[in-house]
């Protein structure tokens, strides 16, 4: 119960001079834990024989069977779940602060997570590249430039796309309908518009029409770079 009480009080007075550092919060933990062990020597004896054990067994090839596994509970049954829980944030702050990606104990190589989180990060990159492709391209240019210009031109009424006039014709009705019907364009009526009318200011364009607007302009100033 001491060593709990000393542990809350050094936490305390470390608040009322400033949030603690990571340096204060790794040598806070390790003086905690050097005090249990300090306070159980028979009992750390004891795990660290069994833990020599465990290692002697596993050789040059890692097996666990019965009797590795009993070494290793019998190693760890004198300490309780919150020893072992500094114990373990002492040592992963310590391979963070030393940015150390792996260790290896004798033949026993443990490798950090951060390994495996980077390796399906950039998997997960890949496959959201290649979504956003199927994505951009599923749309005809001359459909996305009346969608551009819509776009852009309500965001910058004085920019280069400040006006596009509508054209009666078949193929501007058709993908007017297009953007509308595939929600890129907020309800309206092609009836409705007239000739040399200026869309920007007449058509509305949807947060999903807004969001492929940015996603191709987004990749084209990538592949110019």
């Amino acid at each position: 119960m001491g060593i709990i009480m000393n542990a809350v009080d050094t936490g305390q007075e470390q608040a009322t001079s400033g949030p603690p550092t990571a340096f204060d919060i790794l040598k806070a933990r390790t003086v905690l834990v050097f005090n249990v062990i300090k306070a159980r020597p028979v009992h750390a004896l004891v795990s660290l024989f069994l833990l020599l054990l465990l290692m002697l067994h596993l050789g040059g090839v890692i097996k666990v069977d019965g009797y590795a596994i009993a070494l290793l509970i019998l190693a760890m049954l004198p300490w309780s779940f919150s020893t072992w829980n500094a114990i373990f944030d002492a040592i992963g702050e310590s391979l963070t602060k030393a940015n150390i990606k792996s260790f290896q104990i004798g033949s026993l190589k443990v490798e950090q997570l951060e390994r495996k989180i980077e390796e399906h990060s950039k998997i997960l990159d890949v496959q959201r590249d290649m979504l956003d492709d199927l994505i951009i391209y599923s749309m005809a240019f001359y459909i996305y430039d009346k969608l551009k210009y819509i776009h852009l031109g309500t965001i910058d009424p004085n920019g280069p796309y400040k006006e596009y006039k509508y054209v009666k014709s078949d193929a501007d009705d058709h993908d007017l309908r297009y953007l509308r019907d595939h929600g890129y364009l907020e309800m309206f009526y092609v009836r409705d518009l007239v000739p040399g009318e200026n869309l920007v200011a007449k058509l509305k364009v949807t947060e999903m029409g807004k969001r492929f607007v940015e996603l191709k302009e987004g990749r084209q100033q990538q592949n110019v770079k």
